[in-house]
């Protein structure tokens, strides 16, 4: 098989994989992915509604990915719920 052999951590199917708890520089690319997502969302031209379904959509489908398959500290959820 043709696989290139990388060290821990590394990242699968977008999440970062380790064999020892993740670090904050670990997750600190997810949070500031989701912090840069905020403010297209403040646009006045879209509806009050409509950036509320943007918000509770997109933003819960996120993390929730990356909590199906790690178990990420609590300082990350309250990161998030922030």
């Amino acid at each position: 098989m043709e696989c290139a052999l990388q060290d821990f951590p590394c990242r699968y199917l977008g999440l970062p994989l380790s064999l020892r708890q993740l670090t904050r520089n670990d997750l600190q690319p997810y949070l500031d992915k989701i912090a840069d997502m905020l403010p297209g969302w403040k646009a006045s031209l879209m509806a009050r509604s409509g950036r509320l379904i943007l918000v509770k959509v997109i933003l819960t489908t996120l993390p929730i990915h990356l909590l199906i398959a790690l178990d990420v500290p609590q300082w990350f959820i309250d990161t998030v719920d922030k």
